[in-house]
């Protein structure tokens, strides 16, 4: 890890249920939204250069092995049968150093503590969501502002008087 970076996990189904935009997905299809919230996260990688790790439990579903893919930089997990993604974050983080930069994004309170007591940073989802849209209106602010600079003529003191000396 960089200097700088924090390795995020987020708890995936946790964000789903607790974020009302995910609410309308939800309702149409889980894949829909899985898949929504994958790209948002791979967004918040770009815009933040942090490591993420997007955990989805399947501790309600049997027989189907955990399994990983990588999306845009992030890594998504799914959980091996029985297991929620409580448990597969605090066993990521067992035996990391004291001083590792972690952020766990979930509202769950149980790993909030556990994250607390390592040192870690946690985070509830609705701050974690304001910190992205923080994040994206940013970036839109200064590509506007850049934009701004692009198309606007910039005439120095030096330029004006010159200009009116030849007047």
């Amino acid at each position: 890890m960089r200097k700088n970076e924090f390795h995020v996990f987020a708890d995936g189904y946790n964000i789903l249920h607790s974020w009302p935009a995910y609410g309308v997905y939800l309702e149409e299809n889980l894949e829909v939204a899985r898949n929504a919230l994958i790209e948002q996260m791979a967004e918040y990688r770009s815009l933040s250069r942090n490591r993420i790790t997007l955990v989805f439990d399947a501790h309600k579903v049997k027989g189907q092995p955990q399994r990983t893919e990588h999306y845009k930089g992030v890594e998504i997990i799914y959980t091996k049968p029985l297991e929620t993604a409580d448990l597969y974050i605090e066993r990521q983080l067992r035996d990391k150093p004291a001083n590792y930069r972690v952020i766990v994004v979930s509202n769950d309170s149980m790993i909030q503590q556990i994250i607390l007591g390592r040192g870690g940073i946690r985070t509830t989802v609705q701050e974690f969501m304001t910190t992205l849209e923080d994040h994206k209106n940013l970036l839109r602010r200064s590509a506007k502002r850049r934009e701004t600079v692009k198309t606007t003529y910039l005439v120095s003191m030096e330029d004006l008087l010159d200009d009116l000396e030849q007047s």
